[in-house]
């Protein structure tokens, strides 16, 4: 969906899902409290109620237990698919372009898990050579 939208309506679209699962069984879901400068329309249109706040998880509690755990729920999601996925030591990067990520896509190419539209390696340069050629 990323790759095919974009970042931002894919996080839309996943939101928006999450949101009607919730309201769907039960939970009662009154106002997002959100990190970042986002405006989602679809939320609202929804129904529900959100506000978002620049650095949120510096300067709200709620913002940043949340941060952290979506932050550890994904590194088990990246430990899980990395026995999957063993060339790309997933379990050890988490998913971050580091330079052992970069040079393990590098050495195996991309996986069906990496997003084809994020340039996690850095092209060559091409030469063309200077002015004065």
């Amino acid at each position: 969906m990323i790759d095919r939208y974009g970042i931002n309506p894919g996080t839309e679209f996943a939101l928006l899902q999450a949101l009607k699962r919730a309201r769907h069984s039960g939970l009662p879901v009154k106002r997002l409290l959100m990190d970042g400068r986002f405006t989602f329309d679809s939320i609202r249109r929804a129904g529900f109620e959100y506000e978002t706040f620049k650095r949120g998880d510096s300067r709200l509690a709620t913002i940043a237990a949340a941060s952290i755990l979506a932050k550890t729920g994904r590194d088990k999601r990246m430990e899980r698919l990395g026995r999957h996925f063993p060339l790309y030591e997933l379990e050890f990067n988490k998913g971050y372009g580091t330079e052992r990520h970069r040079s393990l896509i590098a050495e195996h190419g991309i996986s069906l898990l990496h997003r084809q539209s994020f340039d996690i390696i850095e092209q060559p340069m091409l030469d063309f050579g200077t002015m004065d050629s």
